[in-house]
């Protein structure tokens, strides 16, 4: 072993100044994305910076003890990461039960998403939910965990990765070779990765591994042609060839993505990250040696995990420029506490020495977990589920966010009026049926069935007096498009079936949903056939004829009032079909559009009340509207 060849695994300096941009870009991008459109490139270097560090840190075990151990491996990036976000997510999430409003479809987004980021698979999560989670059109910080799909990238690439180094060691013994070998193999690879990244295959999306791995390859690969040891067993032909080909495919990826701003600017961020870490001359000394810069360079791994929950709280809270201090203010604190605190344990010889034992107990303990909850049907989820509905209402009282703007239009519909939390509740979503209001002295039903639609209208029957017991049920609205296949209600129907034993007086069928352009009147006909002998009251629809995609939303913690014309004959023309129904049911129908429209005109604001009427667009009611108009349902 030649110890000249040692240095060339130390720690980069350099490397810290590049993670301190980085997280600058990501950190002003999430926090203000208009402002700074180009700073998500931050998340790219990242992916660079990653994939030379982990090439270092394996070739320096090499080296070393001319072996690759995975368990020593894949201890030291369990330690390195999973600390630090287990303590992230669960602090996340009991400031997230406790004091935010959230509605239940949402509690399930951020629940799954945090087990997910935990497990190292939520970039798949937000692929496989892509319509609600698209990364560039997401608005006033409403996704708290969404940074954690390059965490998920990261991971899958840190677990891939050993093992291809390893399969070359194994192919390859001489040295000469080897590095050569490696280098053809990754070069391989990332030229598949960025074809398909260049095109608009499935695999292409922003969120997936396959499309993204060129990134960490090319850092690999830029460890490779820099370190004096490697550089020594790379033939020079061979290393001018694979330099030419790299510098080729990537300057004509450009070609290929003119058109394509996003994932131009990506290639061009890596070619110039590229050379800042090849060329750490060309940076000046002072930047890097600044220990102000360097500190953050190094926690920027708890920056960027803390600073978009961190983030999302502030907007609930702060407005203005309070909302940018404290943001700030609030990250850096959260980060130090982390850095300083629960990073270090990564060092720990002792967890490293044992932590085969964690491995051992955590797989023991889950499959402990998920041996009683399916084989002796423990209602879990509905205990946490009614446990935390409990908890978030009694600090409703305190919640110093209430108040706010963005407090008044996200508050959620069934959080604060779910009383009937000693119930056994189904909150799979085909499945869906929430027990929200009950009293055993009171025999009539309200059964509400519907989609969001439905779940916003849950604050209009729940703050009226007169109805005594309330459940809500999942009713998805392509059940009844003429372009879709989807038939579905019959989970709606048995929840009915199993709920109305109990009651031996009226029971009356709300409906609310957001209908289909092409509504299959058919299929509604012979859905609401199933409900005999029980009244049926449609909500009827408020679609507009055309709404601006921001009309509603914050921007810049200001809600954006519009007028707008109501799609009269859509309205007309469901009332009258729905009358040609031929059943023994009672139809009736519940208009409330009437309330915020001026003849056809209609406004999502009344300035004369002080009142929103919908959170975003013409779309889904607020509470503060839901218990205005509560007391107008007489039925």
């Amino acid at each position: 072993m030649n110890s000249n060849y040692i240095n060339n695994f130390e720690y980069k300096k350099h490397l810290d100044l590049l993670r301190f941009l980085a997280i600058s870009l990501v950190y002003l991008f999430h926090i203000n994305k208009d402002v700074f459109p180009l700073g998500f490139v931050g998340v790219d270097i990242f992916f660079v910076i990653s994939g030379y560090v982990i090439t270092q840190s394996l070739m320096k075990s090499y080296y070393l003890k001319k072996r690759i151990s995975f368990l020593e491996f894949y201890s030291k990036r369990f330690l390195r990461l999973f600390p630090a976000l287990l303590a992230m997510v669960i602090f996340f999430l009991i400031i997230y039960l406790t004091f935010i409003s959230w509605s239940d479809f949402e509690l399930q987004l951020n629940i799954k998403s945090s087990i997910f980021s935990l497990f190292g698979i939520s970039n798949f999560y937000y692929y496989l939910n892509s319509g609600r989670f698209d990364y560039f059109e997401i608005d006033d910080h409403s996704i708290p965990l969404i940074h954690t799909w390059s965490l998920g990238i990261e991971e899958q690439f840190y677990f891939l990765y050993p093992f291809i180094i390893s399969f070359c060691i194994l192919l390859v013994a001489q040295k000469k070779k080897l590095f050569n070998f490696i280098c053809t193999t990754l070069l391989f690879f990332l030229a598949i990765s960025l074809v398909i990244f260049i095109n608009s295959f499935n695999l292409s999306h922003f969120y997936l591994p396959f499309a993204r791995v060129w990134e960490l390859l090319l850092g690999c690969l830029l460890f490779f042609f820099s370190n004096q040891y490697s550089k020594k067993f790379l033939n020079k032909k061979i290393y001018k060839f694979l330099s030419t080909f790299l510098i080729v495919i990537i300057i004509t990826s450009i070609f290929f993505l003119i058109s394509d701003k996003i994932k131009l600017t990506i290639v061009i961020s890596t070619i110039l990250i590229s050379i800042l870490i090849l060329y750490k001359n060309i940076i000046p000394n002072f930047l890097i040696t600044n220990q102000f810069i360097s500190i953050l360079g190094k926690s920027s791994y708890s920056i960027y995990l803390w600073h978009m929950p961190v983030i999302f709280f502030c907007n609930n809270i702060f407005s203005g420029f309070n909302f940018y201090f404290f943001s700030l203010i609030f990250t850096l604190l959260f980060s130090f506490l982390s850095f300083y605190i629960i990073e270090p344990l990564r060092y720990n010889q002792y967890l490293l020495k044992n932590i085969k034992y964690f491995f051992k107990f955590s797989i023991y303990f889950f499959v402990i977990i998920f041996v009683a909850v399916y084989y002796f049907d423990v209602k879990v989820r509905t205990h946490i589920f009614n446990s935390i509905v409990t908890i978030n209402n009694f600090f409703e009282d305190i919640n110093i966010s209430k108040k706010s703007l963005e407090s008044r239009l996200s508050k959620k519909w069934e959080l604060s009026v779910d009383s009937c939390t000693n119930k056994y509740e189904i909150f799979l979503r085909n499945k869906y049926l929430n027990c929200i209001k009950q009293n055993q002295k009171n025999s009539d039903l309200y059964l509400l069935l519907g989609d969001s639609y439905g779940e916003h209208f849950i604050n209009v029957l729940a703050k009226n007096e007169n109805i005594q017991n309330l459940y809500y049920a999942r009713l998805d609205n392509e059940n009844f498009s003429k372009d879709s296949n989807v038939k579905q209600f019959s989970k709606a129907i048995n929840n009915f079936e199993n709920i109305k034993t109990n009651f031996t007086g009226n029971n009356k069928i709300v409906i609310s949903l957001n209908y289909p352009k092409k509504i299959d009147f058919e299929k509604l006909e012979n859905f609401v056939n199933y409900f005999q002998n029980s009244e049926v009251i449609f909500v009827l629809p408020h679609r507009v004829i055309t709404t601006d995609k921001n009309c509603g939303l914050l921007n810049k913690n200001k809600f954006i009032i519009c007028k707008k014309e109501i799609d009269q004959v859509f309205i007309e023309n469901f009332i009258l079909n729905i009358k040609k129904f031929n059943n023994t049911n009672l139809i009736s129908f519940f208009e409330f559009n009437s309330f915020f429209c001026n003849k056809n005109i209609c406004s999502n604001y009344l300035e004369n009340k002080d009142m929103y009427i919908f959170t975003e667009g013409f779309n889904h009611l607020t509470t503060e509207f839901g218990n205005f108009i509560s007391k107008k349902f007489n039925f």
